[in-house]
Protein backbone atom coordinates (compact mmCIF):
# COMPACT_ATOMS: atom_id res chain seq x y z
CA UNK A 1 0.00 0.00 0.00
CA UNK A 2 2.80 2.44 0.97
CA UNK A 3 4.75 1.66 -2.20
CA UNK A 4 1.63 2.27 -4.33
CA UNK A 5 1.06 5.65 -2.65
CA UNK A 6 4.67 6.67 -3.21
CA UNK A 7 4.50 5.67 -6.89
CA UNK A 8 1.28 7.70 -7.29
CA UNK A 9 2.85 10.84 -5.76
CA UNK A 10 5.92 10.48 -7.98
CA UNK A 11 3.71 10.15 -11.08
CA UNK A 12 1.75 13.31 -10.18
CA UNK A 13 4.98 15.26 -9.66
CA UNK A 14 6.38 14.12 -13.01
CA UNK A 15 3.19 15.10 -14.83
CA UNK A 16 3.23 18.59 -13.28
CA UNK A 17 6.89 19.06 -14.20
CA UNK A 18 6.04 18.13 -17.78
CA UNK A 19 3.20 20.66 -17.90
CA UNK A 20 5.47 23.48 -16.72
CA UNK A 21 8.49 22.54 -18.84
CA UNK A 22 7.57 24.82 -21.73
CA UNK A 23 6.92 27.88 -19.60
CA UNK A 24 10.37 29.16 -18.70
CA UNK A 25 12.88 27.54 -21.02
CA UNK A 26 15.95 26.00 -19.46
CA UNK A 27 15.54 28.11 -16.32
CA UNK A 28 12.25 26.52 -15.23
CA UNK A 29 11.85 26.71 -11.48
CA UNK A 30 11.41 23.48 -9.55
CA UNK A 31 7.93 22.65 -8.32
CA UNK A 32 7.10 22.67 -4.64
CA UNK A 33 3.92 20.75 -3.96
CA UNK A 34 3.79 21.55 -0.25
CA UNK A 35 3.03 25.28 -0.43
CA UNK A 36 -0.16 26.40 1.30
CA UNK A 37 -2.50 29.10 0.04
CA UNK A 38 -4.24 31.71 2.18
CA UNK A 39 -7.79 32.46 1.03
CA UNK A 40 -10.02 35.39 1.89
CA UNK A 41 -7.31 37.96 2.72
CA UNK A 42 -9.04 40.74 0.78
CA UNK A 43 -12.38 42.49 0.57
CA UNK A 44 -13.60 43.30 -2.94
CA UNK A 45 -15.36 46.36 -4.39
CA UNK A 46 -16.24 47.02 -8.06
CA UNK A 47 -16.71 50.55 -9.41
CA UNK A 48 -18.69 51.24 -12.58
CA UNK A 49 -18.68 54.31 -14.83
CA UNK A 50 -15.35 53.92 -16.60
CA UNK A 51 -16.56 53.17 -20.13
CA UNK A 52 -13.89 54.00 -22.70
CA UNK A 53 -11.00 53.76 -20.23
CA UNK A 54 -7.89 52.14 -21.67
CA UNK A 55 -5.28 52.08 -18.89
CA UNK A 56 -4.68 53.04 -15.27
CA UNK A 57 -1.65 53.82 -13.14
CA UNK A 58 -1.29 55.04 -9.55
CA UNK A 59 1.01 57.66 -8.05
CA UNK A 60 0.68 58.70 -4.44
CA UNK A 61 -2.98 59.06 -3.62
CA UNK A 62 -4.24 59.42 -7.19
CA UNK A 63 -5.33 57.00 -9.90
CA UNK A 64 -4.61 58.25 -13.42
CA UNK A 65 -6.88 56.79 -16.09
CA UNK A 66 -6.51 57.19 -19.86
CA UNK A 67 -9.50 57.52 -22.19
CA UNK A 68 -8.50 56.98 -25.82
CA UNK A 69 -11.69 58.08 -27.55
CA UNK A 70 -11.90 61.46 -25.79
CA UNK A 71 -8.14 62.03 -25.62
CA UNK A 72 -8.22 62.54 -21.86
CA UNK A 73 -6.40 61.54 -18.71
CA UNK A 74 -8.53 61.81 -15.58
CA UNK A 75 -7.25 61.66 -12.02
CA UNK A 76 -9.16 60.12 -9.09
CA UNK A 77 -8.42 59.71 -5.40
CA UNK A 78 -7.25 56.15 -4.77
CA UNK A 79 -7.70 56.02 -0.99
CA UNK A 80 -11.35 57.03 -0.78
CA UNK A 81 -14.45 54.84 -0.80
CA UNK A 82 -16.07 55.06 -3.20
CA UNK A 83 -13.78 56.55 -5.84
CA UNK A 84 -15.01 60.13 -6.29
CA UNK A 85 -15.31 62.13 -9.49
CA UNK A 86 -12.22 63.06 -11.45
CA UNK A 87 -9.98 65.86 -10.28
CA UNK A 88 -9.43 68.85 -12.53
CA UNK A 89 -6.02 68.10 -13.98
CA UNK A 90 -6.16 68.72 -17.74
CA UNK A 91 -3.45 67.07 -19.80
CA UNK A 92 -3.14 68.89 -23.12
CA UNK A 93 -1.67 67.77 -26.42
CA UNK A 94 -3.14 64.25 -26.27
CA UNK A 95 -5.04 62.61 -29.11
CA UNK A 96 -5.52 58.91 -28.35
CA UNK A 97 -3.92 57.92 -25.02
CA UNK A 98 -3.64 54.15 -24.73
CA UNK A 99 -1.17 53.21 -21.97
CA UNK A 100 0.07 55.18 -18.98
CA UNK A 101 2.78 54.74 -16.37
CA UNK A 102 3.52 56.93 -13.36
CA UNK A 103 6.34 57.68 -10.94
CA UNK A 104 6.45 60.01 -7.94
CA UNK A 105 6.98 62.98 -10.23
CA UNK A 106 5.79 62.36 -13.80
CA UNK A 107 3.30 60.44 -15.90
CA UNK A 108 4.22 58.86 -19.23
CA UNK A 109 1.54 58.23 -21.86
CA UNK A 110 1.52 56.24 -25.09
CA UNK A 111 -0.42 58.38 -27.58
CA UNK A 112 -1.68 56.32 -30.54
CA UNK A 113 -2.40 59.24 -32.87
CA UNK A 114 -0.73 59.06 -36.30
CA UNK A 115 2.03 56.87 -34.87
CA UNK A 116 2.86 55.69 -31.37
CA UNK A 117 4.36 58.57 -29.38
CA UNK A 118 5.32 58.68 -25.71
CA UNK A 119 4.46 61.96 -24.00
CA UNK A 120 5.68 62.82 -20.51
CA UNK A 121 3.78 65.17 -18.17
CA UNK A 122 4.01 66.50 -14.67
CA UNK A 123 1.46 64.95 -12.33
CA UNK A 124 -0.47 68.22 -12.13
CA UNK A 125 -1.23 68.18 -15.87
CA UNK A 126 -0.62 70.83 -18.50
CA UNK A 127 1.32 70.25 -21.70
CA UNK A 128 3.93 67.53 -22.24
CA UNK A 129 7.47 68.25 -21.07
CA UNK A 130 8.83 65.87 -23.69
CA UNK A 131 7.46 63.78 -26.58
CA UNK A 132 9.34 61.11 -28.51
CA UNK A 133 8.88 58.02 -30.67
CA UNK A 134 11.00 55.12 -31.88
CA UNK A 135 10.68 53.73 -35.43
CA UNK A 136 11.29 50.25 -34.02
CA UNK A 137 7.97 50.24 -32.14
CA UNK A 138 5.34 48.02 -33.73
CA UNK A 139 2.98 47.05 -30.89
CA UNK A 140 3.56 48.72 -27.52
CA UNK A 141 2.21 46.49 -24.77
CA UNK A 142 3.65 47.97 -21.58
CA UNK A 143 4.91 51.26 -20.17
CA UNK A 144 6.70 52.24 -16.96
CA UNK A 145 8.66 55.22 -15.66
CA UNK A 146 11.07 55.33 -12.71
CA UNK A 147 11.59 58.11 -10.19
CA UNK A 148 14.61 59.36 -12.15
CA UNK A 149 12.37 59.90 -15.18
CA UNK A 150 13.71 57.02 -17.26
CA UNK A 151 11.01 55.42 -19.40
CA UNK A 152 10.59 51.73 -20.20
CA UNK A 153 8.59 50.52 -23.20
CA UNK A 154 7.57 46.90 -23.87
CA UNK A 155 6.76 45.91 -27.45
CA UNK A 156 5.03 42.55 -27.89
CA UNK A 157 5.26 42.60 -31.68
CA UNK A 158 9.00 43.31 -31.79
CA UNK A 159 9.70 41.18 -28.70
CA UNK A 160 11.70 43.67 -26.68
CA UNK A 161 11.72 46.00 -23.72
CA UNK A 162 13.70 49.20 -24.21
CA UNK A 163 14.67 51.98 -21.84
CA UNK A 164 14.88 55.69 -22.64
CA UNK A 165 16.35 58.67 -20.82
CA UNK A 166 14.04 61.42 -19.51
CA UNK A 167 14.65 63.38 -22.72
CA UNK A 168 13.50 60.43 -24.84
CA UNK A 169 16.91 59.35 -26.06
CA UNK A 170 17.60 55.59 -25.92
CA UNK A 171 19.58 54.24 -22.99
CA UNK A 172 21.35 51.58 -24.98
CA UNK A 173 23.16 50.30 -21.92
CA UNK A 174 19.76 49.13 -20.61
CA UNK A 175 18.43 47.87 -23.94
CA UNK A 176 16.76 44.47 -23.65
CA UNK A 177 16.13 43.97 -27.35
CA UNK A 178 17.57 40.46 -27.75
CA UNK A 179 14.61 38.10 -27.64
CA UNK A 180 14.84 34.43 -26.79
CA UNK A 181 14.91 32.05 -23.84
CA UNK A 182 16.59 32.56 -20.52
CA UNK A 183 16.82 35.38 -18.02
CA UNK A 184 17.22 38.79 -19.63
CA UNK A 185 15.49 37.81 -22.88
CA UNK A 186 11.86 38.46 -23.74
CA UNK A 187 9.59 36.98 -26.41
CA UNK A 188 6.15 38.58 -25.93
CA UNK A 189 6.15 41.11 -23.09
CA UNK A 190 2.58 41.87 -22.06
CA UNK A 191 3.14 44.20 -19.12
CA UNK A 192 5.95 45.81 -17.12
CA UNK A 193 6.29 47.35 -13.66
CA UNK A 194 9.15 48.75 -11.60
CA UNK A 195 10.09 47.05 -8.35
CA UNK A 196 12.88 49.07 -6.78
CA UNK A 197 15.95 48.74 -8.98
CA UNK A 198 14.43 45.99 -11.09
CA UNK A 199 11.84 45.72 -13.82
CA UNK A 200 9.13 43.05 -13.65
CA UNK A 201 8.10 41.77 -17.09
CA UNK A 202 5.08 39.55 -17.71
CA UNK A 203 5.26 37.41 -20.86
CA UNK A 204 2.48 35.45 -22.54
CA UNK A 205 4.22 33.82 -25.48
CA UNK A 206 3.09 30.17 -25.77
CA UNK A 207 6.65 29.05 -25.00
CA UNK A 208 7.24 31.59 -22.20
CA UNK A 209 4.27 32.06 -19.92
CA UNK A 210 5.94 33.73 -16.97
CA UNK A 211 7.08 36.83 -15.10
CA UNK A 212 10.75 37.61 -14.90
CA UNK A 213 12.82 40.27 -13.15
CA UNK A 214 15.49 42.36 -14.91
CA UNK A 215 18.07 44.79 -13.53
CA UNK A 216 17.52 48.27 -14.93
CA UNK A 217 21.18 49.27 -14.70
CA UNK A 218 22.70 46.38 -16.69
CA UNK A 219 21.74 44.98 -20.12
CA UNK A 220 20.39 41.43 -20.38
CA UNK A 221 20.92 40.83 -16.67
CA UNK A 222 18.21 38.88 -14.95
CA UNK A 223 17.65 38.69 -11.22
CA UNK A 224 16.55 35.50 -9.53
CA UNK A 225 13.54 35.79 -7.28
CA UNK A 226 15.34 33.27 -5.09
CA UNK A 227 18.02 30.62 -5.51
CA UNK A 228 15.45 28.13 -6.81
CA UNK A 229 12.95 30.46 -8.52
CA UNK A 230 14.25 32.43 -11.52
CA UNK A 231 10.82 32.92 -13.11
CA UNK A 232 7.24 33.09 -11.85
CA UNK A 233 5.43 30.58 -14.03
CA UNK A 234 3.22 28.65 -11.58
CA UNK A 235 1.24 29.38 -8.43
CA UNK A 236 -0.32 27.41 -5.61
CA UNK A 237 -3.89 26.49 -6.52
CA UNK A 238 -6.81 25.99 -4.16
CA UNK A 239 -6.01 22.26 -4.09
CA UNK A 240 -2.50 22.97 -2.80
CA UNK A 241 -0.81 21.94 -6.04
CA UNK A 242 1.33 23.99 -8.39
CA UNK A 243 -0.76 25.32 -11.31
CA UNK A 244 0.74 26.91 -14.45
CA UNK A 245 -0.11 30.48 -15.40
CA UNK A 246 -2.10 30.85 -18.64
CA UNK A 247 -2.02 34.49 -19.76
CA UNK A 248 -0.18 36.89 -17.44
CA UNK A 249 -1.34 40.19 -18.96
CA UNK A 250 0.00 42.56 -16.31
CA UNK A 251 2.15 42.82 -13.22
CA UNK A 252 2.47 45.24 -10.27
CA UNK A 253 4.57 45.53 -7.13
CA UNK A 254 3.78 46.50 -3.54
CA UNK A 255 6.13 48.37 -1.23
CA UNK A 256 6.14 45.36 1.13
CA UNK A 257 7.82 43.25 -1.57
CA UNK A 258 4.63 41.62 -2.82
CA UNK A 259 4.24 40.99 -6.55
CA UNK A 260 0.80 40.86 -8.14
CA UNK A 261 0.12 39.18 -11.48
CA UNK A 262 -3.04 39.68 -13.53
CA UNK A 263 -3.78 36.42 -15.37
CA UNK A 264 -6.52 37.05 -17.95
CA UNK A 265 -6.76 33.41 -18.94
CA UNK A 266 -7.40 32.24 -15.39
CA UNK A 267 -9.46 35.29 -14.31
CA UNK A 268 -7.17 35.64 -11.32
CA UNK A 269 -4.95 38.07 -9.47
CA UNK A 270 -2.00 36.11 -8.08
CA UNK A 271 0.11 37.33 -5.18
CA UNK A 272 3.75 36.33 -4.61
CA UNK A 273 6.34 37.46 -2.09
CA UNK A 274 9.62 39.06 -3.14
CA UNK A 275 11.30 35.67 -3.38
CA UNK A 276 8.71 34.30 -5.79
CA UNK A 277 6.74 32.17 -3.33
CA UNK A 278 3.03 31.91 -4.06
CA UNK A 279 1.05 33.56 -1.25
CA UNK A 280 -2.57 33.84 -2.38
CA UNK A 281 -5.09 33.88 -5.17
CA UNK A 282 -6.44 37.34 -4.36
CA UNK A 283 -9.73 37.23 -6.27
CA UNK A 284 -10.89 33.72 -5.53
CA UNK A 285 -14.66 33.08 -5.68
CA UNK A 286 -14.49 32.33 -1.96
CA UNK A 287 -13.43 35.93 -1.31
CA UNK A 288 -16.21 37.35 -3.46
CA UNK A 289 -14.12 38.54 -6.38
CA UNK A 290 -15.16 38.68 -10.04
CA UNK A 291 -15.32 35.46 -12.04
CA UNK A 292 -14.36 37.13 -15.34
CA UNK A 293 -11.21 39.22 -15.79
CA UNK A 294 -10.72 38.49 -19.49
CA UNK A 295 -11.28 42.17 -20.31
CA UNK A 296 -8.90 43.45 -17.63
CA UNK A 297 -6.04 45.42 -19.16
CA UNK A 298 -3.97 46.98 -16.36
CA UNK A 299 -3.14 46.48 -12.69
CA UNK A 300 -1.51 48.69 -10.09
CA UNK A 301 -1.32 49.07 -6.32
CA UNK A 302 -1.83 51.82 -3.75
CA UNK A 303 0.41 51.41 -0.72
CA UNK A 304 -0.44 52.93 2.64
CA UNK A 305 2.50 53.14 5.07
CA UNK A 306 2.74 50.01 7.15
CA UNK A 307 -0.19 48.29 5.44
CA UNK A 308 -0.51 45.74 2.66
CA UNK A 309 -1.24 47.08 -0.80
CA UNK A 310 -4.69 47.86 -2.17
CA UNK A 311 -5.01 46.43 -5.68
CA UNK A 312 -6.74 48.15 -8.60
CA UNK A 313 -7.52 46.50 -11.94
CA UNK A 314 -9.10 48.23 -14.92
CA UNK A 315 -11.62 46.08 -16.79
CA UNK A 316 -11.81 47.96 -20.08
CA UNK A 317 -14.32 45.59 -21.65
CA UNK A 318 -16.96 46.33 -19.00
CA UNK A 319 -15.93 49.84 -17.92
CA UNK A 320 -15.19 48.71 -14.37
CA UNK A 321 -12.44 49.23 -11.82
CA UNK A 322 -11.98 46.23 -9.54
CA UNK A 323 -10.53 47.00 -6.11
CA UNK A 324 -9.21 44.63 -3.44
CA UNK A 325 -8.46 45.96 0.06
CA UNK A 326 -6.51 43.91 2.58
CA UNK A 327 -8.69 42.99 5.54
Amino acid sequence: MLQTLMRTRLLVALVLVGLAAGCGGKFDKPLELSRAITMGEYSYKPYAGFAGATSLSISGGSIYIAYAASGEIRAYFSDATPIPGNLVRPFTGLHRPALIGTSKYVIAVVDQADKDTVRVYGLSGGGPVVSFSDPAWAGISGLAVDDSGNIYVADAARKFVRAYKPNGRPRFEVDLADSGFGIGHVMKPSGIALDGGTLLISENHPEKVQVQRIRIDRPQTGVLFSATIPFLSTFTGADGNETPMVNPAGVAAGTDGSIFVLDQGLNMILRFDGEGNSIAVVNSPESGGPSDLAGAVSIDTYNRPGLAATIYVLDAARGLIHRWDPK
